[in-house]
């Protein structure tokens, strides 16, 4: 049997999952070993399914439904509030190697039939050098939600009520968490138009319909919940954000703040930035010329969120958008998936491209995000120890009616519960 088709038995998806976690756990230990809330995961997600129970699903956050975060908020309730944050976490983690099990399956691999391009794949994408923002919480959950969805909607094959089932809730719920919806609807649209079958025709129609529900939820809110800062828009700010947080951060990782931002490089002239910028037009350009479901409808999912945080960032809730955007780590969760896709494209042209004046160049630059990039940005810089499990405690031996102020990350954010009945 051709090893480069066989799908992987479910034994061996396990051994992948598990090898997912201890590599994810290795960057980031205190996520399991001291867990905490991290910023809306305790103020906004925690604190509405407390207080509100069910009916914190019929409200928006930031203009949009946010399905899938108050779901994991209210299965955390049964638990002791010091063993909810690991929960969050643990959730979180779970959806981060969600996309690497279903490239690994065995409808994965009929989109990338090369087992050792799956397996290089997936750890680009464990070891992404940029992912700090949305790494092991589940305020940025929605961000690996999407890209598993996207997997699901390239996959052709729809046998056995549990695929149907499973295709079916995970686009639902994608497209009920966040804008996910207005851009993986026109890949829906493209592999409808190419397939004209069932299955094709009912993701698309669930992404339509959770199109709907979130302009709706937009129009509700007004986008009041959104930042009323100025965007501050420029030629030279959009060649330093797109050259910095796509091309200098996936190739470099934290040496882009380290060894050029901070130390002026970057700053001096626009030659970096504008190559930067060239780079991943380049890049991208070539890669939605491939055949195949995947990449191009990964790369035209990077290009339309990136482009959409460009026009309508969540950054500073006071400073105009675009200079803060242009400092490293700033609003790095737009650059989350844009990168994932730069790094796909790299991985593509560099093995299956067909000219070798484009496999050696991408062969060099995959070379440097294996050799620098990932290297050093392993570590990712744990949370501040704020004692959450004191604080939790205090919460849970408190009267009923009274109101405890939890300290929790970022360092100043503050979770305030009022403890009710139900908790005692």
């Amino acid at each position: 049997m051709d090893r480069t088709l066989a799908g992987p038995r479910w034994s061996m998806l396990l051994v992948i999952a598990a090898a997912a976690f201890l590599l994810l756990l290795s960057r980031k230990p205190d996520a399991v070993l001291n867990a905490q809330f991290w910023a809306e995961d305790g103020v906004i997600w925690y604190r509405q399914a407390y207080e509100l129970g069910w009916q914190c699903l019929l409200l928006p956050q930031n203009g949009y439904f946010q399905t899938v975060s108050k779901l994991i908020a209210l299965l955390s309730l049964p638990v002791a509030l010091a063993h909810a944050p690991l929960l969050f976490n643990l959730a979180a983690l779970s959806f981060r190697i969600l996309p690497v099990v279903l490239l690994n399956s065995a409808r994965g691999c009929e989109l990338v039939p090369h087992a050792g391009m799956r397996l290089l794949a997936s750890f680009l994408y464990l070891a992404h050098p940029y992912s700090f923002e949305v790494f092991a919480n589940v305020t940025n959950i929605h961000w690996h939600l999407a890209l598993s969805a996207l997997l699901v909607l390239c996959m052709g094959s729809w046998v056995g009520a549990w695929r149907k089932t499973f295709d079916v809730a995970l686009v639902a719920l994608c497209g009920m968490s966040g804008p996910f919806a207005l851009f993986l609807g026109p890949v829906a649209l493209w592999r409808w138009h190419r397939e004209r079958n069932l299955r094709s025709f009912v993701l698309l129609a669930i992404l339509a319909a959770a199109a709907l529900a979130q302009l709706y939820a937009i129009a509700m809110t007004g986008d009041t919940t959104r930042t009323a800062a100025p965007l501050g828009a420029s030629w030279t700010g959009l060649l330093r954000i797109v050259g910095g947080q796509i091309a200098a951060a996936g190739l470099l990782g934290d040496l882009w703040a380290t060894k050029l931002f901070h130390a002026g490089v970057w700053q001096q002239g626009i030659v970096l930035p504008l190559a930067g910028a060239l780079l991943v037009a380049g890049v991208f350009a070539r890669a939605l010329l491939t055949p195949g479901r995947l990449l191009p409808g990964l790369v035209f999912m990077g290009a339309a969120l990136f482009t959409a945080a460009l026009l309508a960032p969540q950054i500073s809730s006071t400073a105009p958008q675009w200079p803060v955007f242009q400092n490293p780590g700033a609003g790095g969760r737009y650059a989350f998936i844009p990168i994932v896709a730069f790094h796909g494209s790299l991985l593509w042209l560099a093995f299956r491209d067909g000219h070798r004046a484009v496999r050696w160049p991408a062969r060099l630059l995959l070379a440097m995000v294996l050799l620098v990039a990932i290297p050093a940005s392993w570590v990712v810089k744990p949370y501040a120890d704020l004692d959450f499990r004191s604080h939790a405690m205090q919460f849970e031996a408190a009267s009923p009616g009274a109101v405890v102020e939890i300290p929790i990350n970022p360092v100043g954010w503050t979770l305030k519960l009022r403890k009710h009945e139900a908790r005692d």
